[in-house]
């Protein structure tokens, strides 16, 4: 990296995260060195190789750290997405690929992929559901079997753990309930986040994590 070469690391979410926490924190963090770093397997998604390959901390440990970006794709679209920000991106990025093999694909057409820009696939104005990763698909089907009960929810995609997409006030009070579904603990991760977001910006909508 400090002589002007792009490192791409990959291995086991919770192995690429927390044994090496201090040097990304050192080398990433406050040199300042540009590192890609894929973290695969995320959340529970390798339950049959038992705890030691869980990973339910990394979202809340790479946010911590100065001047790394943090990404969490819904499927294999938003990934290659999420990699061609993450080369184009001055600094460090963590990519969290959550779910196994066999991912399905909720994107079903291109898109664009900004910080700037939330990605709305079910619309409804009973509760907003927030979700990243490959449970963003359980949220959309959940969602479809609701509306039979006339509850109408507002599925969107939040890859961007860090930083924090900017929603407009109008757009996000407007919705009196927000449920929040990731996998990965309740501490720290997107919850945590977009409960700072809300707390910071006096909006009043309960949340549920």
């Amino acid at each position: 990296s400090s002589e002007g070469f792009i490192p791409v690391v990959t291995t086991y979410a919770t192995f690429i995260t927390k044994r090496p926490f201090e040097q990304i924190s050192h080398y990433c963090g406050y040199m300042g060195h540009k590192i890609i770093i894929l973290g695969s397997g995320a959340g529970l998604a390798q339950t049959f190789s038992g705890n030691t390959h869980f990973s339910n901390e990394d979202l809340a440990l790479m946010r911590t750290i100065p001047n790394m970006t943090v990404l969490s794709p819904c499927d294999a679209l938003e990934a290659v997405k999420c990699f061609q920000f993450a080369l184009e991106s001055p600094g460090s990025v963590y990519i969290r690929l959550s779910g196994a093999l066999g991912c399905p694909i909720v994107h079903t057409e291109d898109f664009e992929l900004a910080k700037e820009k939330i990605n709305v696939f079910t619309e409804g104005d009973d509760v907003l559901v927030v979700a990243n990763g490959f449970v963003v698909d359980n949220c959309i089907k959940a969602s479809q079997q609701l509306k039979l009960q006339e509850i109408k929810c507002e599925v969107i995609s939040f890859p961007f753990i860090k930083p924090f997409p900017k929603l407009s006030y109008e757009y996000i009070s407007k919705f009196s309930k927000i449920i929040t579904v990731e996998e990965h603990s309740v501490i720290g991760g997107l919850g945590s986040t977009l409960a700072e977001y809300l707390a910071t910006n006096n909006i009043n909508s309960k949340l549920k994590m």
